[in-house]
């Protein structure tokens, strides 16, 4: 019982809104018609006709320091001109 309060919290979490109330309400009404139904279990038919529509309030993020970096786009040079001048331009004035 604990494991189901734990899955609807975090669908209240991840999705907002109403439709995990009303995955509640369905699934309770699934295991008042069939008593063997596994409480700690996602009931994959409910969270698809309430969850899967939904647009998940958290944004992903990289889970590793490589995709950071391979997210990342490589800095611009600056344009020409505005760069300071080089040991070997400097002795040519």
């Amino acid at each position: 019982m604990f494991k189901y309060l734990d899955t609807i919290r975090k669908l209240h979490a991840t999705y907002g809104g109403t439709s995990w109330m009303s995955y509640d309400e369905d699934f309770r009404r699934r295991a008042a018609k069939d008593p063997t139904l596994p409480w700690g279990d996602v009931d994959l038919d409910l969270w698809m006709k309430w969850m899967a529509p939904l647009k998940s309030l958290i944004t992903r993020r990289p889970r590793a320091e490589g995709e950071k970096k391979a997210s990342l786009v490589p800095p611009q040079p600056p344009p020409p001109g505005t760069q300071s001048p080089t040991k070997e331009e400097k002795s040519q004035v």
